[in-house]
């Protein structure tokens, strides 16, 4: 289930980005996903969740299906 991974390395940048910029609130985090991402949108979202409980609790994932 690389999904999770894929989640634990979007939280890892979220984290480096708020030392960085100096914020600690993250409301919403957008994802766009191309056809051949290879990902399971509900396994991406439950993983999200999942990952955020660590820290990020308040913060939803919304994802973007981008088949142009």
């Amino acid at each position: 289930m690389h999904e999770m991974s894929i989640c634990e390395s979007i939280i890892s940048l979220i984290e480096q980005q708020s030392v960085e910029q100096s914020f600690s609130k993250v409301s919403r985090v957008c994802l766009e996903v191309g056809p051949l991402a290879g990902v399971e949108l509900e396994s991406l979202r439950f993983s999200f969740d999942v990952v955020c409980r660590g820290g990020w609790q308040k913060a939803r994932c919304w994802i973007l299906l981008n088949y142009r």
